[in-house]
């Protein structure tokens, strides 16, 4: 192919901008891509020669009688020629829509394209090579010998595959591609196939490469990867499995290989699909954008999380590495195989895949418990984050930055929670069965209507558009209220939409599956459709009898109840007996009831009788939802008179799995019991509780003090944390000089949030004046763990921002990072609980010139508090005497629930 030498030539076709708000973002379908052959050349690029050169050549058919061919295109042209079927020349001219990102190339001589014919075009151009990780990028990264290696990388989703080439740059306009490279001979270049013949070894030590043609794919799935990294592979069932990394650290990478073996053959077993190639890659990419990006049979992965070292990787990044990699592995087939028509569906794939990196990893490692885990770890997030101002599932975007928007929280956790509730609600076999139609769907392009079409099959007798699309299609979730007539045995279930807005409300409407068991072994189904209430009998239940709605939480939707059932559950929690709910009911108990607390919706009295529980509690899942809620209040309590009271309460609950804790023994904890012993310790010790600071603080000391002592890497930064809590100026010393010497960003990461644990006020505000000094992933980390703290290191967090405030507000606007200073103000506000800091507050509003939108919202998070505080602090004060004061712990308990009962007898439901 011609090799264009100078950029000049630039000047060959003229460019008219021709940008008009008349052009939809997205191309007509008059035609559409066969095939891309693609030509790049590089010269040196360690060498600061940041451009590169290309052709492309694009066979296009013709799909309706056309007079101009438009496509993507955010390169320098050198030449445009496009040529018929017979290779006759056709004439054009060349206009260009910058705003668009359009080239257009229109037909001369009143001539028309064809329907149904084919045309190639082929196009000259000289292209920028990046440094801000999007497009074609370069990238470095220091060796064992602390020298700079650069790399080559491409990151094309969602629309930076017109930054390399141009091209039809949306997902539904599926190609093949084929890939020829030309770079220098000190590098070796990988990409979605294997090379189709032995490379050709070039004069001025260049080398080309040509790869094998791919299947027919989608741009931003189009991958190149030049490097000088070492690769190891297995040879699983004819398949080769690969990664690729830097030298010092690609033997431990067999972690990774192996769970991505594990995860293609349960994804090809269980949905009967065929991988489409012979060969699976994966990259360990040093300061990749994201975790992980799932390139069609190259999958991309942050180096971050591809590394494990027995004794040397804490489970946290097992776990984080499993999870990625079997969300990577999901994607060859939910996204690439079967791919979006529009960025509007991006959940299709992203939900699904968020889905299976719980419920498929979990098939082959199941100690971690990640099936349990996904409702504490996603439907409870998204919980909190998903209310009436959030978007819809599926949300209409044209422009590059709104296409960016839905890459978020309800693409991904909330549409995997969906997911999850309709598998079980529809059966897992059934829903299982549809996804196996659904991954056959014919031109391997997918919108929501085949999910639909796929599940009607299975389930004939369901209106399943009507039903899914009521998730779909609306933004928000239901709380589901269930109020119980305790004289006639009657019971009516009544949705509205959830709001953490007091005074929003709505009218919309969901198809709800509801399960529902009693005492009895009662365990029933049934949904309401899309109804404002209905009412059942439960003649079997007496009034002395608790009713559970939504079994193990596998419905998307909170559950609310009048207060004698909500005493009725707490009863059955605190006796002998809780374990009679499974951890993730236990677990969603403690998050609905602390939720309706904080929303005012339920006193907090009831809350606190339910979490009482805890003190026989040592299961993993339920603690990990009530460490939220506790630190929470425990934060919202801090300048309240009730704090030490409290302090005193929250001792009691996790004294006893606290006492499960073997912190130098951990060879005889399960995997799951690590995890819980690090919140034990956390909690005990925030809660000062003596005898965890004193152990942590004897741990602490023999790590400095004697070279032979190691800790589990699973405890270190809570065993460092919480040892210096009342450290002093040489703990600091030593923890910075381990910061300093460590060449691993995760354990930097770690010392940073041990040193923010420190409770010296002049150690912390030096420490935080050293942001200047530091990468951006080391300065916000120490920001974000002085405000994740709340207590000292807050209060030197906010010192910090109004005595330092002309040079790091010039340091945040250089940098562009002022939507990370409006996270650092709205973390301010939640823990802000007194009228003196909130007048602080504003002070630092004006000094930063917050915007009048984000004043409301800060303002209006403050005003929550203190409505909080305000119907709390009494309640709280007089459970925590009786609590204190008790001989029997349900004392009060049993006088809330008579009352309750006394009043549902007088007001009939």
């Amino acid at each position: 192919m011609k090799w264009f030498i100078s950029i000049i030539f630039i000047l060959s076709v003229f460019h008219f901008d021709l940008s008009s708000s008349q052009f939809s973002y997205r191309l007509p379908n008059n035609t559409k891509p066969e095939a891309y052959n693609i030509y790049l050349s590089f010269d040196d690029f360690a060498d600061d020669k940041l451009i590169f050169n290309g052709e492309v050549d694009i066979k296009i058919k013709v799909l309706e009688e056309s007079k101009s061919i438009i496509l993507h295109e955010k390169v320098y042209n050198l030449f445009v020629n496009l040529t018929d079927e017979n290779n006759s020349v056709i004439k054009t001219e060349i206009d260009y829509d910058s705003l668009h990102d359009f080239l257009i190339i229109n037909l001369q001589n009143n001539e028309t394209l064809k329907k149904n014919s084919y045309v190639n075009l082929k196009i000259g151009f000289v292209g920028k090579i990046r440094d801000d990780r999007q497009g074609l990028y370069r990238e470095s990264y220091l060796d064992e010998n602390l020298k700079t290696r650069y790399f080559l990388a491409t990151h094309l989703q969602p629309t930076y595959a017109r930054y390399v080439f141009p091209c039809y740059d949306e997902p539904k306009f599926k190609a093949t591609f084929t890939l020829t490279v030309r770079h220098s001979n000190d590098y070796h270049a990988i990409s979605n196939m294997d090379s189709a013949s032995p490379p050709v070894v070039l004069p001025n030590n260049q080398v080309i490469k040509t790869f094998e043609k791919t299947p027919s794919m989608s741009t931003y799935v189009f991958a190149l990867f030049i490097s000088d990294f070492e690769a190891i592979e297995k040879i699983e069932n004819g398949t080769i499995f690969r990664v690729f990394a830097r030298e010092d650290q690609v033997n431990n990478t067999e972690f990774a290989i192996d769970t991505a073996i594990k995860a293609l053959r349960h994804f090809e077993k269980e949905y009967d699909v065929v991988y489409g190639n012979n060969k699976l890659d994966q990259v360990s990419v040093p300061n990749l954008k994201s975790l992980g990006m799932e390139n069609n049979f190259i999958i991309f992965n942050n180096d971050d999380i591809m590394f494990y070292e027995v004794g040397k990787t804490t489970n946290t990044y097992k776990e984080f590495t499993s999870q990625i990699v079997t969300h990577e592995v999901c994607h060859q087939f939910f996204g690439n195989q079967q791919t979006y028509e529009w960025w509007s569906y991006l959940w299709v794939a992203e939900g699904f895949c968020r889905y299976f990196e719980y419920h498929m990893t979990d098939k082959f490692y199941p100690e971690m418990r990640l099936k349990e885990r996904f409702v504490v770890e996603n439907v409870h997030t998204i919980f909190h984050l998903d209310s009436l101002n959030s978007r819809t599932v599926t949300s209409y975007v044209e422009s590059p930055e709104e296409i960016k928007s839905v890459f978020d929280w309800i693409s991904y956790t909330k549409a995997a929670s969906i997911i999850k509730m309709f598998s079980h609600a529809f059966t897992e076999e059934k829903f299982n069965n549809a996804l196996k139609n659904y991954l056959k769907t014919e031109n391997g392009v997918v919108t929501s209507k085949d999910l639909y079409n796929a599940l009607q099959t299975e389930l004939p007798d369901v209106n399943i558009a009507e039903i899914f699309g009521s998730w779909e299609l609306q933004s928000g979730f239901p709380v589901l209220f269930v109020e119980r007539s305790y004289n006639n045995y009657r019971v009516r279930f009544s949705q509205k939409a959830f709001t953490n807005n007091f005074d929003k409300t709505s009218s919309q409407l969901w198809h709800i599956p509801i399960t529902y068991s009693t005492p009895n072994g009662t365990i029933s189904n049934f949904w309401i459709n899309k109804k404002n209430q209905i009412e059942i009998p439960m003649d079997d239940l007496s009034s002395k009898q608790y009713l559970l709605v939504n079994v193990d939480q596998t419905g998307y939707y909170r559950v609310n109840y009048d207060d004698a059932n909500w005493m009725l559950l707490a009863k059955e929690l605190n006796s002998e007996n809780f374990e009679n709910f499974s951890p993730n009911t236990r677990a969603m108990l403690i998050d609905d009831a602390g939720t309706f607390s904080k929303e005012l919706n339920i006193k907090i009295t009831l809350f606190l009788e339910l979490i009482k529980y805890l003190e026989n509690e040592i299961d993993l899942i339920p603690w990990i939802v009530a460490e939220r809620h506790l630190k929470g209040l425990r934060t919202l309590l801090l300048e309240s008179d009730v704090f030490e009271a409290f302090n005193k309460f929250l001792q009691t609950l996790v004294t006893k799995s606290y006492s499960a804790t073997k912190i130098e023994d951990e060879t005889s904890l399960k995997h799951d019991e690590v995890h819980m012993s690090v919140i034990a310790i956390n909690l005990a010790c925030k809660a000062h509780l003596l005898d965890c600071l004193s152990q942590t603080r004897q741990i602490y000391e023999k790590i400095i003090s004697d070279e032979e002592y190691s800790i589990s890497v699973n405890f270190k930064e809570t065993i460092l944390c919480n040892g210096v809590i009342n450290g002093n100026q040489t703990d600091f010393d030593f923890l910075w000089r381990l910061f300093e010497t460590s060449n691993n960003k995760v354990e930097k990461v770690e010392i940073i949030n041990a040193i923010s644990c420190m409770e010296d006020e002049n150690i912390l505000m030096d420490f935080i004046k050293k942001y200047k000094e530091l990468d951006d992933l080391y300065w916000k980390s120490i920001i974000k763990a002085f405000y994740e703290r709340k207590t000292t290191g807050l209060k030197v967090l906010k010192n910090f921002l109004k005595e330092e405030s002309a040079e790091f507000k010039k340091f945040i606007l250089d940098g562009n990072h002022e939507a990370f200073l409006t996270k650092i103000l709205r973390e301010i506000a939640y823990a802000t609980t007194t009228m003196d800091h909130y007048y602080e507050l504003q002070t630092l509003m004006e000094i930063y010139n917050s915007s009048d939108n984000e004043n409301v919202t800060i303002s209006t998070i403050v005003n929550k508090n203190f409505k909080l505080l305000t119907r709390n602090v009494p309640e709280i004060k007089y459970f925590l005497r009786h609590y204190s004061n008790s001989g029997s712990k349900f004392d009060l308990s049993w006088m809330i629930l008579v009352i309750s009962w006394l009043i549902q007898y007088l007001v009939k439901i």
